[in-house]
């Protein structure tokens, strides 16, 4: 009930008692003025008249004598008969007012009960509009189509689904409309009931401590069938997996494989403080996954490990700060510290979706329109300390940008980035005959396949070095039409390049002659995508489609840390990626991947991975 009508309401009942009131008031006064102004009632006594000359030359004498009549001078009988005649007007008089007091409580009885009927029909009336007010609201609430296809569907008599005739003495598209309407019937008690259900969560949460209200939980798991299929006409026997390097079989080339695999992920996040305004927050956000510490792009587990416990690793945990500045459009800043989410706008092809950063990362968000929002990121990164070097090997990095966000309309994000790896060159070892020599530190702890490398003591093959220096050129863009929301379409453009390729560094390094120098990269392609749809009817799912292409050459990035998926990881490949994605229910969709690649340079290396994920999150 709107607070509106409740006044509504009230206001009616008190100007009617008001106007009842003063009637009665009014009929009251006007009864007991009448009955003290009432003449008294008069007995005439009939007496035989005398003639007119006698009786008017008696009445003349009477005037002239100033005396009054023989029976009242005397006090004879006109005495007696004065005394009875008041008593009968007295009596008289006792009568009437006894019968104006019953009628005039009559009358009241019969006013009361009119007045009485008057403010029922007038509460009724009030009570009417409201239900009527509650009642339209309630259906405006109730979706369209249900509504409109009720009516069609049942007669007007027919209030509630109890109502409806029995099945057996309908017709089959009467049967097939109740069968319909009830669905819709267990599907309003059914959003009634979590209603309710909401409602004893908010009680419990209000009495919950008030820690329990700062923190949030949330996590995934990830089912994938994975199918690598490599070319029959791959190079048998891959005899490097950069170049420089010396005939070794390192990598399988030939026989296909087919795998299953999973990943967990469980995090939470904390608000620790937060000012009175609400201008300054800072958090806590801890997450563990399935995985080892020893592969930085995958929190994949294999299924197939004779049955054995599998290890959760410590993926992310750090503290995030906000400041906000008062004020209509306001600046955002941020601060990241310790092991986090990837801080960059950016797409896989220059660092993997499952990579995190360890170190600080700082971002600012300053909105110059309500729809342009300019962005900058700056962040620092050790990636390896040596207990007997002052060369620790560092990623710096720093990103430019704009954002335009309209949901139904055009956004559009670009972004330009650069990134700065710090001593991560391999450094030839001085002493040969040393197997662990000083300048072992500089081989990478981790790697995929495709950047040039170089042996860092020529008697151990397996202490490999990168032979270019990296510093990256990054641009992104992507470009989101909403004109057909929920329908999205999103265009997405990468480019990047290593300009801390050297040639002739390089040659030293490798002995190559003429070493290849690829060290660009870029993708680009498109994607549709809805979101779920919620409604009384049916559940719409989300769903995705995809295609993008991909060209990495070989020293365009870091390949340690770029997409693990295309062309099994690594640099030194192109070709397409298709995908789709399909909501089966809340919460839990199906992935489907196709990635075909070839390398770029080298012998021959074709691999196509066919990936079907089921993923389900809290």
């Amino acid at each position: 009930m709107k607070r509106s009508d409740i006044v509504t309401v009230f206001t009616a009942s008190t100007e009617l008692r008001r106007h009842i009131s003063k009637g009665i008031a009014v009929l009251l006064l006007t009864i007991i003025f009448g009955c003290a102004t009432a003449p008294v009632p008069l007995t005439i006594r009939h007496e035989k008249t005398p003639p007119r000359s006698e009786a008017d030359r008696s009445d003349q004498q009477r005037r002239e004598d100033g005396s009054a009549p023989a029976g009242e001078k005397d006090g004879g009988p006109a005495a007696s008969q004065l005394s009875e005649q008041e008593m009968i007007d007295r009596i008289s008089a006792a009568v009437t007012a006894e019968l104006m007091q019953k009628l005039k409580e009559q009358i009241m009885a019969q006013v009361r009960e009119e007045l009485s009927r008057e403010l029922q029909d007038r509460e009724k009336e009030q009570i009417g509009k409201i239900t009527a007010s509650v009642t339209e609201e309630i259906r405006k609430s109730i979706p369209e189509q249900l509504k409109t296809e009720a009516q069609e569907a049942l007669p007007k008599e027919i209030k509630t689904a109890d109502a409806v005739p029995a099945a057996e003495e309908a017709s089959a598209q009467e049967k097939e409309k109740i069968a319909e309407l009830n669905q819709k019937v267990s599907y309003v008690e059914q959003k009634i009931a979590e209603l309710l259900y909401g409602g004893k969560v908010a009680e419990l949460a209000a009495a919950a401590p008030e820690w329990t209200k700062r923190v949030r939980f949330s996590g995934d798991v990830r089912l994938r069938y994975e199918n690598d299929r490599y070319d029959e006409n791959n190079f048998d026997e891959f005899t490097r997996i950069s170049q420089g390097a010396d005939t070794q079989e390192l990598i399988n080339t030939r026989s296909n494989q087919y795998r299953f695999k999973y990943r967990v992920r469980f995090g939470t996040e904390l608000d620790i403080s937060e000012d009175p305004l609400g201008t300054q927050k800072l958090q806590a956000a801890l997450r563990l996954a399935t995985g080892n510490s020893s592969n930085p792009v995958s929190t994949n587990t294999l299924l197939g490990d004779y049955m054995n416990k599998d290890g959760i690793v410590l993926e992310q945990a750090y503290l995030k700060f906000n400041q906000k500045s008062p004020g209509y459009l306001p600046t955002l800043f941020t601060a990241y510290g310790g092991r986090m989410p990837n801080p960059w706008f950016s797409s896989d092809l220059v660092w993997d979706s499952d990579l995190n950063f360890e170190g600080l990362a700082l971002n600012l968000r300053k909105p110059i329109t309500d729809s342009w929002t300019f962005y900058l990121t700056e962040g620092a990164f050790p990636l390896q300390y040596d207990d007997f070097s002052t060369k620790a090997k560092w990623l710096t990095g720093g990103q430019i940008g704009m954002e335009k966000k309209h949901k139904k309309g055009i956004s559009a994000k670009v972004g330009a980035a650069y990134y700065l790896f710090s001593n991560i060159t391999g450094v030839r070892n001085n002493n040969s005959l040393d197997k662990s020599g000083p300048t072992d530190w500089s081989a990478p702890q981790y790697q995929q396949k495709g950047n040039t490398l170089f042996y860092i003591d020529p008697n151990n093959s397996f202490k490999v070095g990168l032979a270019s220096k990296f510093k990256e050129m990054n641009l992104t863009g992507t470009l989101d039409i909403g004109f057909w929301d929920p329908v999205h379409v999103v265009f997405l453009g990468d480019f990047v390049k290593n300009y801390g390729f050297d040639k002739s560094e390089v040659s030293d390094l490798t002995g190559l002659a003429d070493p290849e120098k690829d060290i660009t990269g870029y993708q680009f392609g498109m994607s549709v995508d809805s979101p779920a749809i919620e409604t009384p009817d049916d559940w719409v799912p989300s769903w995705k489609a995809y295609l993008y292409y991909k060209y990495l050459g070989g020293d365009a990035v870091v390949d340690a840390f770029t997409d693990s998926d295309f062309h099994l990881g690594g640099t030194n490949a192109r070709g397409w990626i298709l995908g789709a994605e399909y909501g089966l229910m809340k919460n839990a969709w199906l992935t489907l991947r196709w990635l075909t690649a070839d390398e770029i340079s080298g012998p021959k290396q074709a691999i196509d991975v066919l990936q079907v994920d089921l993923n389900a999150r809290f």
